[in-house]
């Protein structure tokens, strides 16, 4: 894999040998870091869809996160009822590449991108590979990166899927029945990263041998995509753009399910500080780091009266929707209870008291807020804007659980 799946303890085969591992008794394996995250990440926070096992006493993951688009990273292979599927491994970084200029640009890039085999090889068919990103099917020709010298061929990457050993017991096989002339010898020199060596008869050219190899044997080897994948329930073959519309789209709502995961616990967090006296403490050390009073926290009398208590009436009438606070703020700025600049004086018997909040229902001439202020003159200067920081709907607006009743 371009990216191993499993961390293993133990012999689990190699290129070298054969893909068998040893026997389970002397193997243990677990997931790799890399796919742990990548298939898994932020699943504490149910981002999918949660259901009962066979035993009905525990819950797993219907789909995963999979932040990770691992079918085209590492592959995959397999047979349905009628089916097949072969999805080829592709680059980590070229595939990233691709997802950012879909994301950012709109469009599918399908000439530059290429399968990328984790053992290597020369891909000899470049021109034919955007068929496959296209409509989904096409024909991959793998070739063995080899070189000649002093009338040796000398093999240093192999073709995905094709293991040493066994190639050259098929090589030797050829050589015996008469299929594959003129090798004299073959070894095996991968352990020293030397790779495989074909010694060629001094008599015979060695082009013509390395033909036989790539005609006769997996030196050469096709490789034939079909790129079903199950999108929901429903066999569907994907192109390019088809796949990375599900894998973004799936992504988007596993982070939509993250943001409501993490609301639901601020807003956790929120009642119980609001409930153990914690929230009112950061506002006293908020007051007091201002240059303001904290006694008035306890008694909000000590405040004492404006010269002129001025009400807001509603223009219409509805559910109050949404409430502008940047704004109620800094008309409370302008009546003199907030600073302007950090070394103005506040005046504590201004500001604005806020009577109707988000949710509640309002007649047309109803007050919603009271302006305290030293003359009319400011409370009505400010009027509109306050008027214009609410907003109204037909329609039932449910209130939040965090409800402020009084803010002074």
């Amino acid at each position: 894999n371009n990216i191993p799946e499993v961390s293993w303890h133990g012999a689990n085969g190699s290129q070298i040998i054969s893909g068998e591992a040893a026997a389970s008794r002397y193997t243990e394996a677990r997931l790799s870091k890399a796919i742990e995250e990548g298939m898994l990440f932020n699943i504490k926070k149910h981002n999918v869809p949660m259901i009962k096992n066979f035993s009905e006493d525990a819950e797993w993951p219907e789909v995963l996160p999979a932040i990770l688009p691992r079918l085209m990273i590492n592959g995959c292979q397999g047979i349905g009822v009628t089916i097949a599927n072969v999805w080829l491994p592709h680059n980590l970084k070229d595939l990233c590449d691709h997802i950012m200029v879909y994301l950012q640009e709109g469009r599918i890039e399908t000439t530059n991108l290429y399968p990328d085999f984790p053992s290597g090889g020369i891909i000899i068919n470049q021109k034919d590979i955007h068929t496959i990103y296209e409509t989904g099917r096409g024909k991959v020709i793998l070739r063995a990166k080899t070189e000649i010298k002093n009338n040796n061929i000398i093999i240093t990457e192999f073709p995905y899927q094709v293991y040493v050993e066994p190639w050259m017991e098929s090589v030797k096989k050829l050589i015996t029945d008469g299929t594959i002339n003129n090798i004299e010898n073959i070894y095996n020199r991968s352990n020293h990263k030397n790779g495989i060596l074909v010694e060629v008869e001094c008599t015979t050219n060695p082009t013509q041998v390395l033909n036989q190899l790539f005609k006769n044997t997996d030196l050469q080897k096709s490789y034939n995509a079909n790129q079903f994948a199950l999108v929901g329930k429903t066999p569907e073959l994907l192109t390019l753009k088809k796949y990375l519309d599900i894998f973004i789209k799936h992504n988007v709502t596993c982070i939509d399910n993250e943001t409501k995961y993490d609301l639901e616990k601020a807003k956790d967090r929120l009642e119980m500080t609001i409930r153990d006296g914690s929230a009112l403490e950061i506002f006293r050390s908020v007051v007091k780091a201002q240059g303001g009073d904290t006694g008035v926290i306890n008694d909000y009398s000590v405040l004492g009266e404006a010269a002129e208590i001025y009400q807001v009436k509603a223009k219409k009438s509805g559910y109050v929707s949404k409430i502008n606070a940047k704004e109620i703020g800094m008309c409370s700025m302008l009546l003199g209870g907030g600073r302007k600049e950090k070394n103005d004086n506040i005046d504590f018997v201004v500001g604005i008291y806020i009577l109707k909040k988000i949710g509640d229902y309002v007649e047309e001439n109803d007050v919603i807020a009271e302006i305290h202020s030293e003359s009319k003159e400011s409370a009505k200067a400010i009027e509109d804007r306050i008027l214009a920081s609410y907003e109204f709907s037909t329609e039932k607006i449910e209130r939040g659980s965090v409800i402020i009743d009084t803010i002074v």
